[in-house]
């Protein structure tokens, strides 16, 4: 990723969670099981493969039970069956805060952000964040205050076939069909916060930030 690429971080939401993280200058982070299972998704946003290290196409499949008796499948022997196979850790203690994000065009004066219309299922307020060195500083100066003992990774959300892709994946994957969020991605890792949401506050945040009561679509002059 190149950071010196990097436009605007958008958060959108709803005008009541965006106007209290704008004027009380904290970032949420959601625990990942969130992104997973959050039963009110009705804009079907969340995958249900969040987390997944490794995805497996194999041709067959062998089961046991705890008596030993075994059960096999093979796609030989039936031309409709899929068999994927994926890894995930037992545990996640991770939070995560996801942004919309604008990459500067190196060939263009401008930039027309034309927004697909999934996007605003999160919400039509926003947030646009600026300098994001000084956000990145913050945020890893703020969560060490909480726990010494936490990681952050921060990364541009990579998108891959569900159909064809085979091997290794990450927290910083996810299916195509959510590629029109366009995810920028903070990963917090910390036992001591785990399955706890985090208003991480970052002083001086509102000075970087403008909010955006509607967004329709953005003309970004540099």
């Amino acid at each position: 990723m190149q950071e010196d690429k990097i436009k605007l971080l958008l958060k959108f939401g709803e005008s009541k969670y965006i106007n209290d993280m704008y004027y009380n200058e904290y970032l949420y982070f959601s625990p990942i099981d969130n992104f997973i299972k959050y039963e009110q998704d009705t804009a079907n946003r969340n995958d249900l493969d969040e987390g997944v290290l490794e995805l497996i196409k194999g041709d067959s499949i062998e089961l046991s039970d705890d008596n030993g008796n075994q059960v096999s499948f093979n796609k030989k022997n039936n031309d409709k069956l899929k068999l994927n196979f994926k890894v995930k850790e037992n545990e996640m203690p991770y939070l995560i805060c996801c942004f919309y994000l604008i990459e500067i065009d190196s060939n263009s004066d401008e930039h027309i952000e034309k927004f697909d219309k999934k996007v605003y299922e999160f919400g039509t307020s926003a947030i646009a964040y600026k300098n994001y060195h000084f956000i990145k500083n913050s945020i890893f100066e703020s969560i060490r205050k909480i726990d010494p003992s936490s990681s952050v990774q921060i990364e541009k959300v990579n998108y891959y076939d569900k159909e064809s892709y085979n091997g290794k994946l990450g927290y910083f994957h996810k299916a195509k069909q959510y590629e029109y969020q366009k995810e920028f991605r903070i990963l917090i890792k910390s036992e001591k916060l785990k399955g706890r949401p985090l208003k991480l506050e970052i002083p001086k945040l509102i000075k970087f930030s403008t909010l955006i009561t509607e967004v329709i679509d953005l003309k970004i002059v540099p």
